[in-house]
């Protein structure tokens, strides 16, 4: 719950900050979603390989797999909620605030950086899943 209150009070601090912050903050979400989509690929091959971990190093192996499973997962859903959603919460702002003359080239330039990563990362999640 109390990720969920910080998640709110950064989402407002991108809207009250002025452009150049703004350019700050979708550079800054592009580390968050790569961590991200390290964790959830962490996670996603440590439940694929369930099985294999089992057999082969036994169970208290295992059990910290599963541990490592459940860590993952969370800091995954974390660092999505931070990354992915404040980008997309960094566009809309952003372009709500182009209308803005004094501020109008940083909040387009902080527009296309959160736009062309957040495409780039939806294209490296799509391949990082189903090539590997």
């Amino acid at each position: 719950m109390k990720e969920l209150f910080r998640f709110i009070h950064h989402i407002v601090k991108i809207g009250d900050c002025k452009g150049s912050k703004r350019i700050f903050y979708s550079i800054l979400h592009i580390f968050v979603m790569a961590l991200a989509c390290m964790f959830a690929y962490f996670a996603y091959k440590l439940g694929a390989n369930n099985g294999e971990i089992m057999s082969e190093h036994g169970f208290i192996v295992w059990l910290f797999a599963i541990f490592g499973l459940v860590l993952c997962g969370f800091i995954a859903i974390i660092c999505f909620l931070q990354g992915f959603v404040a980008q997309v919460a960094t566009i809309v702002i952003s372009a709500i605030y182009i209308s803005k003359a004094e501020e109008r080239g940083k909040n387009v330039t902080s527009l296309v950086i959160s736009s062309v990563s957040f495409i780039a990362m939806v294209v490296a999640i799509i391949v990082l899943f189903i090539v590997f």
